[in-house]
């Protein structure tokens, strides 16, 4: 006897229509995030730069992929591959070569375009977040116990504005044997 029935949905993950009205969160977030548009350029050209480091290999194809937005390089894609015995169809490698270097290119370019949809000017520089009390009493401590005495002014007058990754950095500092 089958028990399985499929009109049960999840109560971990309910059903959402999506559709029922197109001012749903769901829905103004992807029109938000599809309505940009670039124009891009993509150009290939021979590797010079890894073939001057690989010259001790023979048959080596190296391929650079360049990809511009308004003519100033957003990203750079790599690719090569070795003609030999085994890999013995050229216009396959280097296809294959000019592939990998796009894909390469477009991997690194969607973190430069992902920059470009976020800069907006409603964003604010992130201040950095300041050391807790627990930090600053910690690294109070460790300046007083190993940092020489002609040096401890110019330590302690930095704890008065010290971000949490600059505290962490000196306790590790100081720990370690200042």
């Amino acid at each position: 006897m089958n028990t399985y029935n499929k009109g049960v949905v999840s109560p971990f993950q309910p059903k959402i229509n999506r559709f029922a009205s197109s001012d749903s969160p769901v829905s103004q977030e992807v029109k938000r995030f599809c309505g940009n548009s670039y124009t891009l350029e993509v150009s290939f050209q021979e590797d010079i730069d890894t073939l001057k480091q690989f010259r001790h290999i023979p048959n080596l194809i190296a391929i650079l992929c360049i990809i511009k937005k308004d003519g100033q390089v957003i990203s750079l894609g790599r690719s090569w591959a070795v003609f030999s015995r085994l890999n013995k169809y050229l216009e396959r490698t280097i296809s294959t070569t000019i592939n990998g270097s796009f894909l390469s290119a477009t991997n690194n370019a969607t973190k430069v375009l992902e920059s470009f949809r976020t800069n907006d000017d409603e964003s604010m520089p992130i201040e950095p977040e300041l050391a807790t009390d627990k930090q600053k009493n910690y690294l109070n401590t460790l300046i007083q116990e190993k940092v020489p005495a002609n040096e401890r002014d110019e330590w302690l007058k930095e704890l008065v504005n010290i971000s949490r990754s600059e505290a962490s950095d000196k306790i590790a500092c100081l720990l370690n044997n200042y």
